[in-house]
């Protein structure tokens, strides 16, 4: 049996879309239970890479005559990319939910 992640769930859901399966109002509802539940590990991961690319701005700053030319430098570095899709992909989990509620609201009533 394959380990449920974060990714695993959107994937299965992309699939569902690409085929266009319609899924239903408890599908919505699990796939949101899962992410909700699965936001614990990844709320670890943004962290640790939150550290990590605060690091490599610490490291980069004296480089630099400004803070914002740091900072220009900084936000192209991998470290604070990877820090950033984490940060958004923790947003699109929260905003996955609410879209699950109302999805699975809209259609509970068409199901019945």
């Amino acid at each position: 049996m394959e380990k449920r992640t974060v990714q695993s769930v959107i994937q299965k859901l992309t699939e569902m879309v690409e085929s266009k399966t319609l899924i239903s109002p408890e599908e919505w509802v699990d796939a949101a239970g899962f992410l909700q539940i699965l936001k614990f590990n990844e709320q670890d991961k943004r962290l640790a890479l939150q550290i990590i690319a605060k690091k490599k701005f610490k490291e980069i700053r004296p480089q630099f005559k400004t803070k914002a030319d740091a900072e220009i430098e900084w936000e192209t570095t991998d470290e604070w990319a990877d820090w950033q899709r984490q940060e958004k992909l923790m947003e699109d989990i929260t905003e996955f939910g609410r879209i699950a509620k109302k999805e699975a609201d809209i259609r509970a009533d068409k199901w019945k």
